[in-house]
């Protein structure tokens, strides 16, 4: 019987998942006049690519323009071509549920398929031509009397700069694309680059090079880097928890199988979904299996560490001592194994010094060829360049300078008709973010389909609404283990988790159901709607 019910409900959430925007496709919906509003959406990487995609399948809506300031779609896919760049959730899951892909070549599919797919998608919906490339929006402001944004935007090829108007504004551009460079690092006067402005250019071969962190890109990217350079010195300041990746490839007639018969496809998609959910529970603290599933975690990541790394001294700088899950957790099958190469070195003290080509800690100065800086991105300044000004002269960047936060992670108070994908509080820890987009994705199209079924000029989240929103995530994220003071990027300096959704996927699908009664509004002229 419990067999029977597992595969009731996996089929029941792989069919859900891969529907999950069939329901009105290609209903159009208009204003009352028939006109549609004109949309600006900022970016073509994951959550952009997606907007568009459904504003024409869901809405039959055509008036949007996507601004990226790359000459290709991909976002964080396209610009991170740091070597062993993969994603660290499965292939499978982390795709659309609307374009699911039987053509997977693995477990966890590097940066260059995970680009090729979105390149596919943008070919297949027809979006091409509503991308301008080599763009940047540098400023969008409220015009109250318009009803509109008024864009600034620049042409990063020829560095003119234009204006235009938009109805509504979405950002897509994501909060993992703002590169942190220590202040430390500017006095390095070699070399050197961020994870995320890799310099294909430079060769290390044979050089001597210093890696700077061990978080996620790190833990990729040591292990390749290793196999070139003379020698390798990484700087680490906090241990980070690995488990065992368990790569493998699809074979074809896996692959086949997928493509011949969809509902292997969803049911293998599912089955990886109720995983990863299930994981969230080393995450909260007051669930009752929680205890089981941090101490059975702890205990993979520090059996994989001690047959992984032979050398006790080494070990012993590997070993995180800060509750598993606080951090995120990491899946690699190559790093640890690395620093038993004799050619790479771990250094665990703080810098004290850099200066022209070299780095000073405790126990001595080094000079390097090149460093690679592994130092993560600026969650908290996200918006990046870009102004985003609303109702009275509201400067987001003001707003969100040290504490971002947002109703939902979707809208802002004083910023009528602004969305953000994948904004403050949304992102995971344990589970795929492209869920969270076509959750917000949603969210939004049923806002735009609402806006013009009422014939209004303007939704704005009400100040009391976002409030209340925010207090009660902050509440439930005291019982997380993210809580516990180890310090890490999901939190602003006041330790305040800023990043990270403070439930499974499931509560964040459950709780992102748009409602206009959440919203003040403004109606469009009568006339304009006959």
């Amino acid at each position: 019987a419990m067999w029977v019910w597992l595969i009731a409900v996996t089929v029941l959430i792989g069919a859900l998942s891969s529907f999950f925007f069939v329901v009105g496709k290609k209903k159009k919906v208009t204003y009352a006049d028939e006109t549609t509003p004109t949309i600006a959406i900022i970016g073509a990487g994951v959550s952009g690519l997606c907007m568009g995609i459904q504003l024409k399948e869901q809405l039959g809506l055509t008036t949007f323009t996507m601004y990226d300031m790359e000459k290709e779609v991909g976002g964080t896919w396209l610009v991170n071509q740091y070597p062993g760049c993969a994603c660290d959730i499965p292939s499978h899951l982390y795709s659309f549920s609307f374009a699911l892909n039987p053509e997977w070549s693995e477990r966890y599919s590097g940066q260059k398929e995970i680009c090729e797919y979105l390149q596919k998608l943008a070919k297949k919906y027809d979006l091409y031509p509503k991308i301008r490339f080599r763009t940047r929006v540098e400023k969008a402001e409220w015009i109250p009397n318009r009803n509109q944004y008024l864009l600034v935007i620049r042409n990063l090829n020829t560095g003119k700069q234009e204006q235009s108007y938009a109805d509504v504004v979405i950002n897509g551009s994501g909060g993992l694309r703002i590169p942190k460079t220590p202040e430390a690092f500017k006095n390095f006067k070699g070399p050197m680059w961020h994870s995320a402005q890799w310099d294909s250019k430079i060769d290390i071969k044979d050089k001597i090079v210093a890696v700077i962190g061990s978080g996620p890109s790190a833990i990729q990217i040591i292990p390749k880097v290793a196999e070139d350079v003379k020698e390798l010195h990484v700087y680490q300041r906090t241990a980070s928890w690995i488990v065992r990746r368990g790569n493998y490839k699809y074979s074809s007639e896996n692959k086949s199988k997928f493509a011949k018969y969809p509902i292997l496809l969803w049911l293998h998609r599912a089955y990886i979904f109720l995983y990863q959910e299930f994981i969230f529970v080393t995450f909260r603290k007051d669930h009752w299996m929680h205890p089981f599933a941090t101490n059975t975690a702890g205990q993979r990541a520090k059996g994989y560490l001690q047959s992984s790394v032979s050398d006790p001294d080494i070990r012993q700088k590997l070993t995180p001592t800060y509750t598993i899950g606080c951090k995120r957790i990491s899946v690699a099958d190559d790093y640890l194994p690395t620093f038993m190469r004799p050619n790479v070195k771990l250094f665990t003290e703080p810098i004290e010094k850099v200066s022209d080509k070299t780095i000073k800690t405790a126990n001595g100065e080094r000079q390097y060829d090149a460093v690679i800086l592994a130092t993560g991105f600026d969650v908290v300044g996200g918006l990046g360049d870009l102004k985003l000004i609303g109702e009275d002269g509201a400067d987001l960047q003001d707003e969100w300078k040290d504490d971002p936060s947002a109703y939902l992670g979707m809208s802002y108070k004083k910023h009528p008709n602004a969305y953000f994908i994948m904004g403050p509080n949304t992102q995971l820890g344990h589970n795929s973010v492209i869920f969270m987009v076509e959750c917000q994705v949603n969210y939004i199209i049923e806002a735009l389909k609402v806006m013009m079924q009422q014939n209004k000029a303007s939704l704005v989240v009400k100040s009391e609404v976002q409030q209340a929103f925010n207090e009660h995530l902050q509440s439930r994220m005291s019982s997380t283990v993210w809580k516990s003071g180890c310090g890490s990027w999901y939190q602003n300096k006041l330790g305040k988790i800023v990043a990270l959704w403070h439930g499974n996927c499931t509560s964040y699908w459950r709780a992102a159901k748009f409602n206009i009664a959440n919203y003040s509004s403004s109606p469009r002229p009568t006339a304009a709607g006959g």
